[in-house]
């Protein structure tokens, strides 16, 4: 049986947190996005047996789609929007060559592997960083962020980090008055945190203040009674060796289609 999130009623509501919490890590996503960004998100189930076997998650960003396909979903492969920009992660790899082929006629597909990695309270490792202490952000640091951000050619806009300073949990440390590294959680569940948007300036990478700053916010996540999970592509050797010493661990590779139109 197919449902849209047209039929979320109360039964398919329950069946959804049965399958969150048999799995938080692999599923946050889904809630999440049910729950806080339901005004950005359309959602697919396929149901086997009364339970929900595979699904197309869609969350529509200002930069294109973020995209989550899980499951049985082969049959769901053609609701995938090919309109804009997608990030698409792939949780069964036997869904990753039909994902493509859908793709390919649409425009540019480039694959990625990425590595899953999750902290709790007995593995984590806090980081002592000493001098430089780092300080939750505001919105009134968004100009500084926003410089921070789009120093290596990125797109960042001011009036959306605006937005995610507000929403989001920020760490950042100040160097001379600069704004020289940052991380946030973006996704910020009882059971889990997603931790995201690790970066330190070119000129000031290689002191120790990625791995100060992902500490204070993987801290913040383990004190909230949560675990910590974050992505980070599998070739990313010097960011894997950081987390591994907060005490990070893999806990399962994906593959990443991101898609470009024509």
């Amino acid at each position: 049986m197919l449902k849209s999130i047209r039929g979320l009623d109360v039964n398919l509501w329950k069946k959804i947190m049965n399958l969150y919490f048999g799995d938080p890590l692999t599923h946050v996503y889904l809630v999440y996005d049910l729950i806080y960004e339901v005004g950005n998100t359309n959602v697919c189930f396929n149901l086997r047996n009364g339970d929900v076997s595979g699904y197309i998650l869609i969350w529509k960003g200002w930069r294109g789609y973020g995209i989550h396909v899980w499951g049985e979903a082969f049959n769901l492969i053609s609701k995938i929007p090919v309109d804009k920009d997608s990030v698409i992660q792939i949780y069964d790899e036997h869904l990753l060559k039909p994902v493509i082929e859908y793709l390919d006629e649409a425009g540019k597909v480039l694959v990625n592997s990425y590595l899953n990695m999750v902290v709790d309270e007995d593995t984590f490792k806090p980081y002592e960083y000493g001098e430089s202490v780092p300080v939750r952000l505001k919105v009134s640091d968004s100009k500084e962020l926003f410089e921070l951000l789009n120093c290596e050619d990125g797109d960042w806009r001011l009036e959306d980090l605006e937005e995610f300073l507000a929403k989001w949990r920020w760490y950042g440390i100040y160097v001379d008055g600069r704004l020289v590294s940052v991380s946030s959680a973006y996704v910020r569940m009882p059971e889990v945190w997603m931790i995201s948007a690790v970066y330190t300036h070119p000129d000031y990478r290689g002191r120790g203040y990625g791995k100060i700053v992902t500490s204070a916010i993987t801290r913040d996540a383990i004190n909230s009674g949560a675990k910590a999970r974050l992505h980070v592509k599998k070739d990313n050797q010097i960011a894997i060796k950081v987390y591994r010493h907060l005490g990070y661990r893999i806990s399962g590779e994906q593959k990443w289609v991101f898609f470009k139109t024509h």
